[in-house]
């Protein structure tokens, strides 16, 4: 049983900064019904315009380490991805080994909403492209402060999986703000739930559009995402990227 958990993130891109960046990092354990499996960390930066841009760009770079149990199987995965936002576009890169088996998948979208994305498992090449209504958001936008919104856009929301490059159809429902713990303490966040075919996925956004708590079906259990400590206000800390030459599906 394949299963498809957030994360992603940059690469087809080329980009030289030297500047400082804005930065957040969110720690998650990991709790499979009660039983802790893993941990989860996301960064999310802050850099300044690309050349000739008014808006500010993001990082996004999530990492995830879980194992589980299958009845008498043992279940891994893990998924370092990273994903680039900005005023022209967005791209992102997975890398994700699932219990052996190893995938890559890239994705890049233009400004009219278009995706191109290409995933090489077990030696074999598939390749995507989406339309603008095929795909409304992907798994790293629900990671950006900016872009989280865009799942509301429709009552019925296609999400483009960073993790296995296929897009799933899910109905988006708006619960307002309601108060739960995180971190040991109470807080008032904006719950959304978006449900698929594959179950549901509930999430929790702080009032500045950060992922504090979410929870989804997983491996036929519940799968919730409990972050260790709030994160605190946005700092600003040197950052010297050096991103250059883009990955073509020929190298895939």
């Amino acid at each position: 049983m394949r299963a498809s958990i957030f994360l992603c993130l940059l690469s087809l891109l080329s980009v030289s900064f030297s500047a400082q960046a804005e930065d957040q990092v969110l720690h998650y354990d990991l709790v499979l019904d009660g039983v802790g499996v893993g941990q989860r960390q996301v960064e999310v930066r802050y850099l300044p315009p690309p050349a000739g841009e008014m808006d500010r760009a993001r990082m996004i770079r999530p990492t995830m380490d879980i194992e589980a149990s299958m009845g008498r199987k043992a279940y891994t995965l893990g998924s370092p991805v990273s994903a680039f936002h900005g005023p022209s576009g967005a791209n992102f890169s997975s890398s994700v080994l699932e219990s052996g088996v190893a995938r890559e998948v890239q994705g890049r979208s233009e400004r009219d909403g278009s995706w191109s994305v290409v995933s090489l498992e077990n030696g074999i090449r598939s390749a995507w492209n989406f339309n603008r209504k095929e795909v409304g958001l992907t798994t790293m936008d629900l990671h950006d402060p900016e872009r989280y919104e865009r799942m509301l856009d429709h009552a019925s929301n296609p999400m483009l999986i960073a993790e296995n490059g296929q897009v799933s159809v899910g109905q988006v429902r708006e619960h307002g703000e309601v108060r739960i713990e995180v971190a040991g303490m109470m807080v008032t966040v904006q719950r959304v739930s978006w449900t698929s075919d594959a179950g549901e996925l509930l999430l929790h956004f702080s009032e500045d559009g950060l992922l504090v708590d979410y929870s989804l079906d997983f491996l036929g259990k519940r799968l919730h995402a409990a972050l260790r400590e709030l994160p605190g206000e946005r700092s600003w800390g040197g950052f010297d990227p050096t991103i250059s030459g883009e990955v073509s599906e020929e190298e895939l």
